[in-house]
């Protein structure tokens, strides 16, 4: 076997792993979870790819399986994951918007590890206040308008808000404030429905 052919074989492993996630059998969610479980804390390079084709969210989406062993197994898979940066963000992200999920992922966790900086994160946005993504902001729809001065194109808001209001922090955060070019803007659901 050459280099090439066992980096083709991980790839074709790990895709079959992914559509594994996928079944209508609980019994293949389980065992996939398993094994994904299995190699995250054993083989390296296997968490970033797994984040690379979206198991992390499937595994997350399994959290609320009506099948314990199914939920269990994917607990552990998502706790083992953690461990890798991308898949933590993934995680601390759906946190965010479903505070429920990590009481989910702790309530089904059973012989498996999670990752303390995880917690140590998740802790912090929990102290600090950070407002959970599920407060009904939306993300503003950005399109590419060309400038015609120069040749370059320029980053347009579809829609623009005068502030945005955060209760969490108490504090209005007006357009002037905003990077204009940034793409990580919010505004809420009411506005957009303007």
């Amino acid at each position: 076997m050459t280099g090439e052919d066992h980096v083709v074989i991980m790839a074709r492993g790990i895709e079959t792993l992914h559509a594994l996630l996928h079944s209508e059998s609980e019994l293949i969610e389980e065992l996939a979870a398993n094994n994904i479980a299995s190699l995250a804390h054993t083989r390296a390079g296997i968490p970033a790819a797994l984040v690379t084709v979206g198991a992390m969210e499937r595994l997350i989406s399994l959290l609320t399986s009506p099948a314990e062993l199914v939920r269990s197994s994917a607990a552990t898979a998502v706790g083992y994951m953690t461990f890798n940066r991308g898949a933590m963000r993934i995680l601390l992200t759906a946190c965010r918007r479903n505070p429920e999920t990590y009481q989910l992922l702790f309530a089904n966790l059973s012989g498996g590890k999670i990752s303390d900086t995880f917690v140590r994160e998740w802790e912090y946005c929990l102290t600090v206040g950070l407002p959970s993504q599920s407060t009904g902001l939306v993300p503003i729809d950005h399109q590419v308008m060309p400038d015609h001065a120069t040749s370059q194109s320029t980053l347009i808001n579809q829609f623009k808000t005068t502030t945005i209001d955060t209760p969490t922090y108490g504090t209005t955060i007006t357009e002037e404030l905003m990077d204009v070019a940034s793409t990580h803007r919010y505004t809420s659901a009411s506005s957009v429905a303007q």
